[in-house]
């Protein structure tokens, strides 16, 4: 439901990207009760991008994107606490590597929260308004059940994320 646009300017290693993907995910999980199939993290690098601030050009611009579903109950303050939720996964995972391996810490330059999805249609589903994912799961629980059998990786995770088994 969510998508998460990481760009970075800085190098990021397979390795960091799948935590800091994990460590998203989780934040987005937990926050707000999403289950993790329809959580989408996308990294760019934009590194051959110039960037300027107030007119200078800036060596170095990483970011994070969240653009989500608007509706619901959430307010400012629930988002500014996500990007600072974003901003310590970004220093945990990057900046640990960066002590580790003795190299420059490469910082966040920002993170975004853009409440701008009005709709959308993921693996097959309309998906539901902020606060209504439980009802939206029982309305489409078999057809979840039917695409889980025949083999259907995504919707086999949420299955079992969510405890359901795949018998009636």
């Amino acid at each position: 439901m969510p998508l998460y646009q990481v760009e970075h300017s800085d190098p990021l290693t397979r390795a960091e990207k799948d935590e800091l993907a994990a460590e998203i995910t989780d934040i987005h999980k937990t926050t707000y009760g999403t289950p993790t199939p329809f959580i989408s993290v996308v990294f760019e690098d934009i590194s051959k991008t110039d960037f300027y601030e107030g007119g200078v050009l800036k060596p170095g611009y990483n970011r994070i994107f969240a653009i989500v579903r608007i509706g619901g109950s959430r307010t400012t303050k629930d988002f500014n606490e996500l990007c600072v939720k974003l901003s310590n996964a970004w220093r945990e995972v990057i900046s640990r590597n960066d002590s580790a391996t003795s190299n420059v810490e490469r910082k966040l330059a920002g993170a975004f929260v853009l409440r701008s999805i009005n709709a959308m249609w993921e693996h097959g589903f309309i998906l539901p308004e902020p606060g209504q994912d439980k009802e939206w799961f029982e309305q489409n629980k078999t057809e979840f059940r039917e695409r889980a059998r025949s083999g259907d990786g995504t919707m086999m995770r949420l299955l079992k994320e969510l405890g359901v088994s795949l018998e009636e």
